[in-house]
């Protein structure tokens, strides 16, 4: 029998055994999260990890639906303006609610939202009396969890001494929450190849998230002490706290929430270090203020001067040593909001020093605009107004430069459960902020305008149909784009609930400009994705889902790519088990295609597939005490038409990839 059809057989036989064996109902949480995902630009928007790590906050801490505030519903990421509102108003006409499935009776939530308030709630008892800060510590809850990841393969960095440390990545997170009055932690974060209590990791990992919230303590309603997160406004000064997908900017109708947040994730990227406060200063007023002071990895140009700062938080080798935390940046700023009824406004003004000067490369054209010097100031004025069935909210930025940047969105609801969304921007091309995160083609807040309209309808309780175009202009050059062009971007999806089955098809079209090989002229780059799925629920023990992708690029000429997965997940008393397979065959890196695959808790898994090859993963978890819990897994890519995989430092002499990962959790 030929070999490829021996492993592909021997993958789906192991899928089936464990298949047989009972496993658990997943969270409906990640397969939303999947959605959002799954056709968006992973590349580009870089910060699906850190988003994955707040809804597992969220879902870990879920809040008491009848002592809920309304900050608090406000803030849940996956509600609308008016679902939140209507949510509200519901709660405080007829609570305590007994039952979840009285929000049947909140006629705006939709039946993904009320599976994910399942998740992300609970019905608790109504108390009258408010806990005080002492009795909710005393009732607080630990964690402590143990992961680690081992490679059964050899890079060429391990094998030449390039790499500093051992191949074995590993965390160790703790955390402590005390009823979301305080939430107080550590993670302790390592990457394979990167040197454990030795070179500028003398104190053993190589990044540490120390962190401390506490909220509601008098007229102080959160105070952050450590890594932290911001978001204001829409984003166009400060957000290192939620990303802006275009499906979720749908999904949610453009609603944004100012929210502060501990930073407890293991990337390093956009986080503040340092101290934050928000203050009610009476009903309609509240200040928050921040100061930080962190340490940056800055490409170094000549002398004090960096031509950018690094992001990806790898300290492997020698030259990546070298830059670790040779840059730091002071930040402080503050944002006073305004509310009235339903009406909102603010104002953001922040402040960046850096102790070296950042001077983009200027043989790189589309770095030209990029920050640039040693101080930066930034100010905006965002507002919103929520009725019933329209909202309207923006945000106004402007640099010490001048120029300026600025993002509108109007969503308007409609009889028959049909929503609309329309959404305009404008970011000059000189208008830079280094903590800015917005809706955008680009993945910057930078050098755009354009036109985003969407529409959801529900024709059927158990239905959904999903549809946006946005169309972007870009006037000045861009990474691969010489000058001035556009994109369009064209989604569609539909979706039905049949009693336990769920099925699902969704395409979208990405129409670029490109440089062409020769550098002298804009050329068509374009991409088509689809997705087909099926999913099998009955809310107990089994949980199957089926699905098929394809891809096809077009850039002086045409790419495919095509790809089968399936994913069962089953449980059985304290044992629960997840099998995953895919098959996939692209023509080259163009048409590869991304599958959002279950990992370890707070390990965000999507993968990308590009060539030809099958994808197997075996997970299990069990119970091994009422508060022991110990996961592994087993991920393996084997692929057909190469002898290694990747280059340079990362290379890996064989054509099969397999990772063993370990987690243990212990809660008390």
């Amino acid at each position: 029998m030929n070999h490829r059809i021996k492993k592909i057989l021997l993958s789906l036989s192991a899928c089936a055994i464990v298949g047989t064996a009972n496993a658990q109902h997943s969270n409906d949480w990640q397969q939303y999260f999947d959605e959002l995902a799954a056709m968006e630009d992973i590349d580009v928007n870089t910060d699906w990890e850190q988003d994955y790590e707040l809804y597992t906050e969220l879902a870990k801490s879920p809040i008491n639906l009848n002592t809920a505030t309304r900050e608090q519903i406000e803030e849940l990421p996956f509600l609308t303006s008016q679902q939140s509102e209507d949510l509200v108003e519901y709660l405080e006409r007829y609570g305590p609610v007994r039952s979840k499935n009285e929000l049947m009776m909140v006629k705006s939530l939709e039946l993904p939202q009320r599976k994910l308030l399942e998740i992300f709630t609970y019905i608790g008892e109504p108390t009258t009396r408010k806990r005080s800060f002492a009795e909710s510590i005393r009732n607080g809850r630990h964690e402590l969890s143990l992961s680690a990841r081992i490679p059964t393969y050899e890079r060429e960095g391990d094998r030449d001494g390039a790499y500093g440390g051992y191949p074995y990545r590993h965390t160790v997170r703790y955390r402590f929450d005390a009823e979301n009055r305080l939430t107080l932690g550590l993670t302790a974060a390592q990457d394979a190849g990167e040197p454990f209590f030795a070179n500028k990791n003398s104190l053993g990992y190589d990044h540490y998230a120390l962190y401390a919230l506490a909220t509601d303590i008098g007229p102080v309603e959160r105070l952050a002490i450590g890594t932290f997160r911001l978001s204001t406004g829409m984003g166009l000064v400060v957000n290192n706290n939620l990303s802006f997908g275009k499906l979720a900017t749908l999904q949610s109708l453009g609603r944004r929430q100012q929210t502060l947040r501990v930073g407890s994730s293991r990337t390093e990227g956009r986080h503040f270090q340092g101290a934050a406060a928000t203050v009610r200063m009476n009903k309609a007023l509240k200040l928050t203020a921040f100061l930080s002071w962190r340490p940056y990895d800055g490409t170094v140009a000549s002398g004090d001067t960096i031509s950018n700062i690094n992001t990806t938080g790898y300290h492997r080798t020698k030259s990546e040593l070298d830059r670790k935390g040779n840059t730091h940046a002071t930040a402080a700023g503050a944002n006073i909001a305004f509310r009235w009824k339903r009406f909102r406004a603010g104002a953001t003004a922040i402040y960046t020093h850096l102790d070296r000067y950042l001077q983009p490369s200027p043989s790189l054209t589309y770095r030209r605009y990029y920050p640039q010097g040693t101080d930066f100031l930034n100010a905006s004025i965002d507002y919103s107004y929520a009725s019933r069935k329209i909202t309207v909210n923006g945000e106004t930025a402007i640099g010490d430069n001048g120029a300026i940047a600025t993002i509108n969105c109007l969503s308007i609801g409609l009889p028959k459960r049909v929503n609309l969304l329309a959404l305009q921007r404008f970011y000059s091309y000189r208008y830079s902020s280094p903590y800015a995160q917005s809706f955008s083609d680009g993945g910057r807040v930078q050098n755009e305008s354009g036109i985003y309209i969407g529409a959801t309808w529900q024709p059927t309780y158990g239905s959904r149909l999903t549809a946006y175009a946005d169309i972007a202009y870009f006037p000045w050059a861009r990474y691969q784009t010489s000058k001035s062009s556009h994109s369009i971007d064209i989604f569609c999806s539909a979706l039905t609930q049949l009693k336990q089955w769920q099925l699902s098809a969704r395409y979208r079209a990405r129409l670029r400009q490109t440089d062409n090989d020769g550098g002298t002229a804009l050329t068509a780059n374009n991409s088509h994705r689809a997705r087909v799925a099926a999913t099998y629920d009955d809310g107990k023990m089994l949980k199957n889902s089926t699905q098929a992708d394809v891809a096809i690029a077009t850039n002086e000429g045409t790419s495919t790519g095509w790809m089968v997965s399936n994913q069962a997940t089953l449980r059985h008393g304290i044992v629960a088990a997840t099998a995953h397979f895919a098959y996939f065959h692209t023509d080259d890196y163009a048409s590869r295609i991304y599958c959002y695959e279950r990992g370890l808790l707070y390990d965000f898994s999507f993968p990308m597939f590009s060539g030809e090859g099958i994808r197997y993963a075996f997970l299990a978890t069990a119970r091994l005490s009422g508060s022991l819990r110990l996961t592994a897994k087993v991920g393996v890519t084997d692929y057909f038409d190469r002898a290694t995989i990747g280059t340079g430092h990362q290379k890996i002499d064989a054509s099969s990839q397999a990772d063993i990962d370990f987690q243990l959790i212990w809660r008390f």
